[in-house]
């Protein structure tokens, strides 16, 4: 538990500020959180994110974190750690709008570290991604393995990391960052650059044939949202107990390499009657292979995969059924 200080009689409760708290990891890192007594502040302005996805007793503010008003607001709150999640998250929009990638992923960012510095806020956690890595020369790949972003989305959060890691070794902040491999579960949109566990759920329920970009022999490292969860309230943990200017780099994944063929058969499994998937020509760029090397996570937060591929996939088929995703309910 790292829910409150002891002080003296009494005790405070914590404070975590989550910026994109209404969206797809966001929400649940906001559910997770309130499960543990914390003092939830959301930040969001709904480009992406859904208001009701932020369940109650979280606080909610509908701010774009590139106004003056996030910054005011992070001196109101006052928090003991900014979760900064907000993030523009389509390769393809990056590609098509550098610039505004860049202006949400490195300066929304920039801006954020800003108000955390102006107002003393000690801790910082923040989710990046394996696009930083690019294509692997071997797997798993681990944290110290070279950057070679593909696209303007992984160059942007690479410079992301480089400014949290600036701020940590000049204004000694507390920072971990996070390397998400493929996040799955509930809530993941499947248009544009959602998921291909989401993509693949909505066409199966609704009677449609998933599309494979290749032969279904590609690999990826899947890991469910509630396990990211659970690794940020590990990471809070961890910065509770660790001395200043403190710069922490670990991946967030199950470790495990996943065929999208074998993905599909589980979910045949699930789905009855499933139709076969149609098979396109590769997308130029694509990865064939990824995994990523999650011992640090484990050695340095305390933090393993509490899911199976199988149960994520289980309760994400649920989740969609119950929201009414389909036809074939």
């Amino acid at each position: 538990m790292i829910v409150k200080y002891g002080l003296g009689m009494g005790c405070v409760m914590r404070t975590v500020l989550i910026t994109g708290g209404a969206g797809f990891v966001g929400s649940h890192v906001v559910e997770r959180f309130l499960a543990e007594g914390l003092r939830v502040v959301v930040v969001d302005n709904l480009t992406t994110g859904v208001r009701e996805h932020v369940p109650p007793g979280a606080e909610f503010h509908n701010i774009d974190i590139l106004t003056p008003e996030f910054t005011s607001l992070v001196g109101k709150v006052k928090p003991d750690t900014i979760v900064h999640l907000a993030a523009q998250v389509s390769v393809a929009v990056s590609v098509r709008d550098p610039v505004l990638d860049a202006d949400v992923n490195v300066g929304g960012t920039l801006r954020v570290l800003e108000a955390a510095r102006e107002h003393q806020v000690p801790n910082f956690v923040f989710s990046s991604s394996a696009a930083v890595y690019g294509i692997p020369s071997s797997l798993p790949v681990t944290e110290d393995a070279p950057f070679s972003p593909l696209s303007p989305y992984g160059i942007a959060k690479v410079a992301a990391e480089g400014y949290i890691r600036a701020y940590c070794f000049l204004h000694g902040l507390k920072a971990v960052v996070m390397r998400y491999s493929n996040v799955f579960g509930p809530r993941q949109k499947a248009a544009g650059d959602g998921g291909v566990v989401a993509n693949f759920v909505e066409a199966i329920l609704r009677g449609h044939p998933p599309v494979f970009f290749g032969d279904g022999g590609q690999t990826r490292d899947f890991i469910y949202v509630k396990d990211v969860a659970d690794a940020t309230l590990k990471a809070i943990d961890y910065l509770d107990k660790s001395g200043t200017s403190e710069y922490l780099v670990v991946n967030i994944s199950s470790g495990v390499e996943t065929s999208l063929r074998t993905l599909y058969t589980l979910l045949c499994e699930l789905v009855k009657q499933a139709p076969e998937p149609i098979l396109t020509p590769p997308r130029e760029g694509d990865i064939r292979h990824s995994c990523l090397d999650n011992r640090k996570a484990r050695e340095y937060l305390g933090w393993l995969p509490g899911y199976s591929l199988e149960q994520g996939i289980l309760e994400t088929v649920t989740a969609a059924r119950l929201a009414g995703q389909g036809a074939r309910l």
